[in-house]
C-alpha cells in the first residue's frame, strides 16, 4: 500500500526505506546543479516549503548521517545564494597546478611565521609579568 499524497514527507521516506537515500541523493544533486535557476521569486514560495521539508528530515535524529549532511549542503548552498563552490569547472593544466601549489606554499610559509611571532610576543609579555609579579 503506498502512501497517500497529504503525508508528510518525512513518512513517505519512511515508507520508501533504503532506495530513499539514492533518490534522495538524486534530489540534492538536482538541487545543487539547478537550484540557482529554480529558486526564483516567482517559486520562493514552494521552494521555501522544499527546505522547510529538507530541514525537518535533517534535524530528524533517525535520519541517516549521509542524509543529513547531503540535506544540509543544499540548504548552506542555498543560503549562501546558490555560489558554487568550485570557481571554475575547467581542467587545469600541469603548470597551473604546480603555480597554486607554490602560491599555497608561500601563504602557508607566510601564516606560519606570523604565528611563530604571535607566539614568541606572546611568550614574551607572560614572561614580563611573572618577572613583574616576583619582583
Amino acid at each position: 500500500m503506498k502512501p497517500r499524497h497529504n503525508k508528510d514527507l518525512s513518512e513517505i521516506l519512511d515508507y520508501y526505506g533504503i532506495k530513499t537515500v539514492r533518490v534522495m541523493s538524486v534530489c540534492v544533486g538536482y538541487c545543487t546543479l539547478y537550484g540557482k535557476e529554480l529558486d526564483t521569486d516567482r517559486a520562493k514560495p514552494r521552494m521555501d516549503q522544499y527546505f522547510q521539508q529538507m530541514s525537518k528530515i535533517a534535524n530528524d535524529k533517525r535520519t541517516s548521517a549521509r542524509v543529513r549532511y547531503m540535506l544540509q549542503a543544499v540548504m548552506v548552498n542555498r543560503s549562501n545564494k546558490w555560489i558554487s563552490r568550485c570557481s571554475e569547472n575547467i581542467p587545469k593544466t600541469i603548470t597551473q597546478i604546480h603555480k597554486e601549489f607554490a602560491q599555497e606554499r608561500q601563504e602557508e610559509a607566510l601564516l606560519s611565521q606570523q604565528f611563530k611571532q604571535h607566539q614568541e610576543s606572546w611568550n614574551y609579555e607572560r614572561l614580563s609579568r611573572r618577572l613583574q609579579i616576583w619582583c
